[in-house]
C-alpha cells in the first residue's frame, strides 16, 4: 500500500525570471496645453442645434444633448477665469450672455450668482460706471431684497462697487449715502472710511487711493509731495463753500479712517518684521494727518441749531450716530456729579 501523501505528488520546477517588458510608448497630448484647449473647443453650430431644440425635451437629466450643454457649460468657467485674470473683460462679457443662454435650458444656479457678479465688476473694470450702477440695483433687487445683515456680508466685494461708481462719476451726495450702507454692514474696513471723507470733501476717488498714494508721498522725508498739497489746495479753494456739516463728517471720517489703519499696523507688526507689511500702511497715515489739519473743525459748535437743523445738508442717522453723538461722548460732562460712596448711605 502506497503511503498517503497530503499534499499529493508535487514536481518542482525550476524557477526561472521573467524578462521585463518594456513599457510601450504612447503619442499622447493633455488637453490643458499650451494652446489653452478650452478657449475655442465649443463648436458654435452645434451649441445653435442644442439651444433651438424644445425646452420639455432639453430639460429631462437623461438627454443626451443636455449634458453636452454642461461640458460646453464648465469650458465656459474655464474661459472666464482665464480671461478675467488677463483682464479681456469684454471678452468676460460675451461670455455671461452665452452663460444665459445655457441657464435658460439647464437653470444652474451656480451661474445664476456668477452672471451678475461677473457683469458687475467687468462693467466697473472697464470704466463704465453707470452700467455697473445699473446692474447693482438690478442684483439687490432679485438677491438681497429678503436677506439679513449677515447674509449679505458675502457680498460686501460687490456692493461696495456701488459707491465706488458713483464716486466715480463725481455724484459725491449719492456716493456718501452708500457707503454709509456698506458701513452698517461691515465697519472695519478703513478704505470705505477714507473714500467717504473723500466724498465730503468733494475730492475724486482717483485723487488718493491705494495704487497711488505710494507716488504721494517724500519716502526720505516721509511728508506729502507738492504734487499732493497742491491737489488738495486746489480742491479746498473750489470747495470752500463745503458745508459745516460736510466738513465735520470727512473730520470724523478720517478718524475712523486712522483708528482701523492702527489696528491692521498692530496684526501686521506681529507678522515677520523682516517682511516689513505694515510699512505701506504707515505712509498712507502721513496723508491722513494732513488732510485731517485740512478739515479744521474748531470753528464748528455741534449744538448750533444753524448746524443740526440746516435744511440743505441735515445730519442723517448714520452720521448723528457715527459722528455726533460719537464726538458728544468724547467731551467731558462739565455736571458730573460727586461720585457717592455706597457705605455712606
Amino acid at each position: 500500500m502506497e503511503d498517503d501523501d497530503a499534499f499529493g505528488n508535487i514536481e518542482c520546477e525550476e524557477y526561472e525570471p521573467k524578462g521585463k517588458k518594456s513599457i510601450p510608448k504612447v503619442d499622447y497630448t493633455p488637453k490643458i496645453d499650451d494652446h489653452l484647449w478650452f478657449l475655442d473647443c465649443i463648436d458654435k453650430e452645434e451649441m445653435e442645434r442644442i439651444l433651438k431644440k424644445d425646452l420639455k425635451e432639453l430639460k429631462v437629466k437623461e438627454n443626451v444633448d443636455r449634458k453636452r450643454l454642461k461640458v460646453m457649460l464648465k469650458s465656459i468657467y474655464y474661459k472666464i477665469d482665464y480671461l478675467y485674470l488677463n483682464q479681456d473683460y469684454e471678452k468676460c462679457l460675451e461670455c455671461c450672455q452665452q452663460i444665459r443662454n445655457f441657464n435658460r435650458v439647464l437653470q444652474d444656479k451656480t451661474s445664476k450668482l456668477l452672471v451678475p457678479d461677473l457683469e458687475i465688476r467687468c462693467s466697473y473694470r472697464l470704466g463704465h460706471y453707470q452700467s455697473a450702477i445699473d446692474k447693482i440695483i438690478k442684483f439687490e433687487e432679485s438677491t438681497l431684497s429678503n436677506i439679513n445683515r449677515a447674509a449679505a456680508q458675502k457680498y460686501m466685494d460687490i456692493l461696495i462697487l456701488y459707491p465706488q461708481s458713483l464716486h466715480h462719476l463725481l455724484r459725491f451726495n449719492e456716493s456718501i449715502v452708500q457707503y454709509q450702507k456698506c458701513i452698517v454692514i461691515s465697519n472695519f474696513v478703513w478704505e470705505w472710511w477714507f473714500n467717504m471723507a473723500l466724498a465730503y470733501i468733494g475730492l475724486p476717488i482717483e485723487a488718493i487711493n491705494k495704487n497711488n498714494y505710494k507716488s504721494l508721498i517724500d519716502g526720505d522725508t516721509m511728508k506729502i509731495t507738492n504734487q499732493l498739497q497742491s491737489l488738495l489746495d486746489q480742491s479746498f479753494s473750489m470747495n470752500n463753500n463745503i458745508s459745516d456739516n460736510h466738513l465735520f463728517c470727512a473730520h470724523y471720517s478720517l478718524k475712523s479712517t486712522l483708528y482701523f489703519i492702527q489696528q491692521s499696523i498692530n496684526v501686521k507688526k506681529r507678522l515677520d518684521a523682516k517682511l516689513n507689511y505694515a510699512k505701506p500702511l504707515q505712509s498712507i497715515l502721513v496723508i491722513i494727518q494732513h488732510l485731517l489739519d485740512q478739515c479744521n473743525i474748531d470753528h464748528i459748535d455741534i449744538h448750533s441749531t444753524t448746524l443740526t437743523t440746516s435744511t440743505t445738508i441735515p445730519f442723517n442717522d448714520f452720521e448723528i450716530k457715527h459722528f455726533v453723538e460719537f464726538k458728544e461722548m468724547l467731551q467731558p460732562d462739565d455736571d458730573d456729579e460727586e461720585e457717592i460712596n455706597p457705605y455712606d448711605l
